[in-house]
C-alpha cells in the first residue's frame, strides 16, 4: 500500500512540475509535499480539539465522527465554490 501511494504522490508532483510556469517548477513540486504535511497537521488538531470537547465516553459513542462530518461540510464549501 505505501508504494502505491509513494507512485501516487510522485505521478502528481510530475504532473505539478509539467503544468508549472517556467521557472516556477520547484514551487510547484514542493506544493505537493507541503500540502500533505499541512493536511496532516490540520487533521491532528481536529482530533485534539475533540478529544478537548468531549469526554472519554462521549468520543467512544458519537465524537470519533466529528472530524470526518467537519471534511464533509468544508468539502462540499470547496466542490460548490468550484463550479
Amino acid at each position: 500500500m505505501a508504494s502505491q501511494q509513494h507512485h501516487t504522490c510522485l505521478a502528481l508532483q510530475i504532473y505539478m512540475v509539467e503544468i508549472a510556469s517556467k521557472g516556477r517548477e520547484g514551487v510547484a513540486a514542493a506544493f505537493v509535499g507541503c500540502s500533505a504535511v499541512t493536511g496532516i497537521l490540520l487533521g491532528n488538531v481536529a482530533v485534539l480539539i475533540v478529544m478537548a470537547a468531549c469526554s472519554p465516553e462521549q468520543l467512544l459513542l458519537w465524537g470519533w465522527r466529528l472530524p470526518f462530518l467537519a471534511v464533509v461540510g468544508s468539502g462540499s464549501l470547496v466542490s460548490a465554490g468550484q463550479t
